[in-house]
């Protein structure tokens, strides 16, 4: 459809449109809101929680095998109660988001990275450990880094 043609170019023009005066890199900032977010999870934050403290509201996410993508919060949060559902309660416990040691692509407001999350296996739930890699847009709000697009497939970068 044209809106799933658009949208690189739209990523594009939001990631190198401004001025070429040179941006600090928010990788640190990034990884702070990743650790924020497993100490979350450690402390037993809720689906709703987590995906306020990890997405922008406007969320769109797009994964392997999935018919449609996911819009916005509400979605997201269910998308993540689904996963952590599937993992078992354990194995939330067993998983670890990391920022990829590559370089980002960005802007004073926008953060492109790639983005691993790896989860032990949790039998009888999770019979072999997983990897999912994703590619995270971030955007820059008010309360911080927070992803705006995000595509996951299985398995290493």
């Amino acid at each position: 459809n044209s809106r799933s043609i658009a949208l690189p170019f739209l990523i594009a023009g939001a990631l190198f449109s401004g001025n070429s005066v040179a941006q600090s890199d928010p990788r640190e900032e990034i990884r702070a809101t990743i650790e924020a977010t497993q100490i979350a999870i450690a402390n037993g934050v809720s689906p709703a929680e987590f995906s306020r403290m990890l997405y922008s509201p406007d969320i769109i996410e797009v994964g392997e095998g999935l018919q449609d993508p996911t819009i916005g919060i509400q979605g997201a949060t269910t998308a993540v109660a689904d996963h952590w559902a599937s993992i078992g309660p354990e194995g939330l416990k067993n998983c670890e988001l990391s920022l990829a040691d590559y370089p980002g692509v960005f802007s004073e407001t926008i953060y492109a990275s790639f983005v691993v999350l790896r989860c032990k296996a949790n039998p009888p739930k999770v019979m072999e450990a997983q990897n999912i890699r994703c590619l995270y847009v971030w955007k820059k709000l008010p309360q911080g880094w927070r992803v705006a697009m995000f595509q996951w497939g299985l398995g290493n970068l």
